[in-house]
């Protein structure tokens, strides 16, 4: 591998995506093409930083002195710390990115870790770092809210919901609200609440929430019976369904009026249940 010039951004060495495909030994679309398919797995400031407009204008001009060259073309630039270079080795999971990957940790990463350790660095120097950091952390948060708050929005949840869901987002980062500004909503729950709620399991033993989703679209719900919701899972965010506690007691009664089936029918999908005690 021929040798990098080394590029830092926040106090970090980093790689451009040209220079880690070069050194994997593949093409800079292929690393694009993999962070495309597994974006869920990369997170702004940790793994990649982005810059654009004035920041990639600056960015452009400093590594201009040491012979890099960023297209005047580029609009958006993406430069990959040591975790983000650590992942594409993963998702690649070929014997040369492994390979270069260790050479790259051994040497180009570690390389600037070495002098912190011969003295302190500037107390203000440092402080403005941190400050840039954490300003970039932030602005980082911001982007990723504003496409949650509008897929909430296409979703009509409700406004109560919205800033519970972005107060989580946020954490101790955003603003809280004063106590009692916020009428706490009536509990809800969702299909696998209802099974639990009910005892209807899998034959496995499961709290059986397809079999509860099948009873409910035999209902007939009220529009306020049914309420969206944002939720976060494995670092993705999406809406779902919820219910109001009148929508348990008629699924309880569904059963009643059939005598608890073994078997729930919707569609040509049948599920197998049983019943434990709650």
């Amino acid at each position: 591998m021929k040798t990098l010039a080394p590029i830092e951004f926040n106090d970090q060495r980093i790689l451009t995506t040209e220079q880690l495909a070069e050194v994997y030994g593949t093409e800079a679309k292929n690393i694009q093409m993999n962070f495309s398919n597994h974006r869920g797995q990369f997170y702004e400031g940790k793994h990649y930083y982005i810059l654009q407009g004035e920041e990639l204008n600056e960015f452009r001009l400093q590594v201009n002195d040491i012979g890099l060259q960023i297209s005047p073309m580029a609009r958006t630039l993406y430069l990959w710390t040591e975790r983000g270079a650590s992942r594409h080795c993963k998702i690649l999971d070929t014997e040369k990115a492994w390979e270069q990957f260790d050479h790259l940790e051994d040497t180009y990463f570690r390389v600037k870790e070495m002098p912190r350790l011969q003295g302190q660095p500037d107390p203000l120097e440092r402080k403005a770092k941190l400050d840039r950091a954490e300003a970039m952390r932030l602005n980082a948060l911001s982007r990723l809210a504003k496409p949650l708050i509008e897929m909430y929005k296409e979703a009509d949840v409700s406004p109560a919901f919205k800033i519970r869901a972005m107060e989580n987002f946020y954490g101790s980062d955003g603003p809280k609200l004063p106590e009692g500004a916020l009428t706490e909503p009536e509990p809800i729950m969702d299909a696998t609440a209802i099974a639990k709620e009910l005892g209807i399991v899998s034959n496995a033993g499961i709290p059986h929430a397809h079999a509860v989703g099948a009873i409910i679209s035999d209902l007939n719900l009220t529009g306020d019976e049914v309420v969206v919701v944002p939720f976060f899972k494995n670092g993705h965010a999406s809406t779902g369904y919820a219910y109001k506690a009148s929508v348990c007691e008629k699924v309880r009664l569904w059963l009643d009026e059939r005598h608890w089936p073994t078997v729930i029918s919707s569609g040509s999908k049948n599920y197998h249940v049983q019943y434990t005690e709650v």
